[in-house]
């Protein structure tokens, strides 16, 4: 039995492929400004939840203040 790209299995793959053309579809029909707040979005929840994993003590308004503004709160030390 064949695999594609990385052991994906081609069933895996065929359905990958398919949420990719499903969102170049609707992805054209964004204008910039929400397109941006996406990916700021993303950015953030990928960062919070990433380091909340790896025991990062940030509350997610903190994660928020050092991702968007470069600040820090409290006693964690900006490094």
């Amino acid at each position: 039995m064949g695999s594609g790209p990385e052991g994906i299995s081609p069933g895996a793959l065929a359905e990958l492929e398919a949420a990719i053309s499903e969102w170049h579809d609707v992805r054209p029909e964004m204008v910039p400004d929400d397109d941006e707040r996406l990916r700021r979005k993303f950015r953030l929840e990928w960062n919070y939840n990433s380091n909340h994993i790896e025991g990062n003590a940030l509350t997610y308004d903190e994660t928020v203040l050092l991702l968007i503004y470069g600040q820090t709160a409290g006693s964690h030390p900006r490094l």
